[in-house]
């Protein structure tokens, strides 16, 4: 069946139509950065495949291996190639979703006693027989897997859905109160933990991370759509999963994965924007020896299952502006092995900018210092398309809401000389966009 046209559909309105139906995912490109250009639309799954507690289940119009890969993105890709054979030159998404903290394998131990404050499965990925994809300046397409029987009705049924959902009025998007940011005691006791076990020799970063929380009436959609005016980025996602919705304001890759090439975009250092911060970010020792250490366990986790000999840095400590603070970005590439896509996302998960170095060992201390589990904060947002493409964000910048509260994941990166005083103002610098764009100001 040909993509459908639908000039006369505003796609973001339509997603705010269908934000509380569960299942509906949205990957929101605003910057088109080193190839990142089309957002997604999907909805109304026909299967969907979820993690709970290492236990990987399947329901819906999803086939059944004849034995079952270990590894979360290796079960992905099986299920991939086992689907639409006839179609595998398809390039839109099949499995959409994130990938939460927790979901990491086994034996990175990322399980912490105390769960998140609010209830998710480790996982979860829709499977989607149609997709929108849209752009600024291009009519929006939707895209739909020819059925077995195809008569034209599923697609005149979701371009219904889409329609009608764009109808819909906006929601309220203000209101926020009762602010409660990560503890001072514990943040500082947590720093010198983590500093006796980088004197011991026992990891050389730790990223440490908390939640900001607030009580709020907002809608969560037409939220995100606010912040995502103020602060665009390449990684946005919304998702909306068994009841409750999660919020991502990305600029972070994890890994792309384009015909037979990979690349890994690791995002480290940080410094409030002025007028020279990029050139101090980049001349801080700290700050590049940090980034420096990232960049080597990005190369290493894509070595482990790309092609070793194909690893290359294709861009090293770039600039990168997100709202009112500097980061630095390198950009790094390798070559993939056949049948093995889902394997690399496996060894890059989860990322090690958002962990640390060495990954088990520094994995062991966060769960030994942090208050709770993460959830989808600091896991991965993204997409796997008919063809065995994919692109998933590393999802920092990121809230999950149930029922009237609100939890952004804010932290950063603990070294042997880090000031706890210093480090828990960069934790509050990443909240205070998020909720200063409630209208509220951060306190203190």
């Amino acid at each position: 069946m040909p993509d459908r046209p639908l000039p006369d559909l505003d796609p973001l309105r339509a997603a705010s139509g269908l934000a509380l139906q569960n299942g509906t995912v949205l990957l929101h490109t605003q910057r088109n950065w080193h190839g990142k250009g089309l957002s997604w639309l999907l909805f109304d799954p026909v299967g969907e495949v979820r993690c709970e507690k290492s236990v990987i289940r399947r329901s819906g119009h999803l086939p059944t291996p004849a034995r079952a890969a270990t590894g979360l993105g290796t079960q992905l890709d099986q299920l991939r190639g086992l689907m639409h054979p006839e179609n595998a030159a398809e390039d839109f998404p099949l499995f959409a979703g994130f990938l939460g903290y927790e979901a990491a394998s086994a034996e990175l131990a990322t399980r912490h006693a105390v769960d998140p404050p609010f209830q998710l499965p480790d996982a979860w990925l829709g499977c989607y027989d149609a997709a929108l994809a849209f752009a600024d300046g291009v009519v929006p397409r939707l895209h739909l897997r020819t059925p077995a029987v195809d008569d034209g009705a599923r697609q005149r049924d979701l371009v219904e859905q889409l329609h009608e959902a764009a109808s819909r009025p906006a929601r309220p998007h203000d209101g926020a109160h009762k602010l409660r940011l990560p503890d001072p005691d514990w943040h500082g006791q947590a720093v010198r933990r983590i500093q006796e076990h980088l004197r011991a020799g026992e990891t050389y970063q730790v990223n440490l991370t908390g939640f900001a929380s607030a009580e709020s009436v907002a809608d969560p959609f037409e939220h995100f759509l606010r912040h995502s005016s103020q602060n665009p980025v390449a990684f946005a996602s919304f998702l909306r999963i068994d009841g409750r919705s999660i919020s991502s304001h990305s600029p972070e890759r994890l890994l792309r994965i384009r015909g037979n090439q990979a690349d890994t975009a690791p995002v480290k250092g940080t410094l409030p924007f002025t007028s020279d911060s990029a050139t101090r970010l980049r001349e801080s020792e700290k700050n590049r020896a940090e980034h420096l250490m990232i960049v080597d366990l990005c190369r290493n986790d894509l070595g482990r299952r790309a092609v070793s000999s194909s690893v290359r840095v294709a861009g090293l400590m770039e600039a990168l502006q997100v709202r009112g603070i500097d980061h630095m970005v390198s950009r790094i590439q390798a070559e993939v092995r056949p049948h093995a896509r889902g394997a690399l996302l496996d060894s890059m998960f989860p990322g090690g900018s958002i962990t640390g170095a060495p990954k088990q060992r520094t994995m062991q201390i966060i769960r030994e210092v942090e208050l709770s589990g993460r959830g989808p904060y600091t896991g991965s947002i993204g997409y796997f398309t008919g063809r065995g493409d994919m692109d998933f964000n590393i999802a920092i910048r990121t809230a999950v809401w149930q029922d009237d509260q609100v939890h952004f994941g804010c932290g950063g990166g603990i070294v042997i000389d880090s000031d706890a005083g210093e480090e828990l103002a960069e934790a509050r610098l990443k909240a205070r966009s998020f909720f200063e764009s409630f209208g509220v100001e951060l306190p203190g």
